[in-house]
Formats: C-alpha cells, structure tokens, sequence
C-alpha cells in the first residue's frame, strides 16, 4: 500500500497528496487540478516529472504564501521543493516562515488537509539552509 493506509474522508480513497505526506513524489496526473496553489506545488511536480531546471524556475516565481489558513502546508510545499533542489536561500526563508508554526500540523486548520508536522518541514528546510554550498555552485 504506497499511501500507508491515507484515505480521503470522502471517498475513502488514496489521498492525492500521499507522495508529499510520506517523502514522495509530487501527484504527476495531468487530471490533478491544484487550482490557485499550483505556483507552491509546480516545483514539486516538475521534480517528479524530473525536470529539475523547470522545478527550480518555478520554486523562484513562487510567490510568498498569502495569510489563511492553509499559509502554512503552502510553506511547507515551498520548504520541501527547496530542500529537494538543495535551494538554501529559499529555504531558509521558509524555515523562517514556519518557526512560529512548529507544534501545528501543516494544513489542518483548513479543515480539508494535512501534510503532517510542520516540523519536519521545517528542520528539513533550516539543514537545508546551514548546508555549506558545493564547491562547483559559484
């Protein structure tokens, strides 16, 4: 079972965001419509389509997270994308974002989601962040 036993609550189905909850890879189906948050999670998408270049121009043009109560899973989506692209600017900046959100679960508070502990989404982006950059990066 790729999903360890997720089930939506209303289909009781795999949920689309299992990938992302257990350290997987982005849903791919063209089918999937991520409405108006699609600029958090094209990076993620584009990596599991392995297409690291087009990731990492996505993750640039990702706009900060607007406040509501998904701010935080939208964080987490950016601090995952770039801790896979090894982009340790952005995230720091969303280590930063996610610092006073640590003890929450990333999304629940939307009432329709979760991507688990901030926490980890935020220890991942801040080692991402202190990683020194590989001699061949300048």
């Amino acid at each position: 079972m790729g999903c360890r036993g997720c089930v939506t609550a209303s289909s009781r189905s795999p949920c689309s965001g299992c990938g992302l909850l257990h350290d997987g890879p982005a849903p791919t189906d063209p089918q999937y419509d991520w409405g108006p948050h699609l600029p958090w999670a094209a990076p993620l998408v584009l990596l599991a389509r392995n297409r690291p270049e087009e990731a990492r121009t996505a993750l640039a043009a990702a706009p900060e997270p607007p406040p509501g109560h998904l701010q935080e899973a939208l964080w987490c989506l950016t601090a995952r994308a770039a801790v896979r692209l090894g982009d340790r600017e952005t995230a720091a900046r969303a280590a930063a974002a996610l610092r006073a959100a640590r003890d929450e679960e990333a999304g629940a508070a939307s009432g329709l989601l979760t991507l688990g502990p901030v926490e980890r989404y935020r220890a991942e982006a801040e080692a991402c962040a202190a990683t020194a950059p590989a001699a061949d990066a300048v």
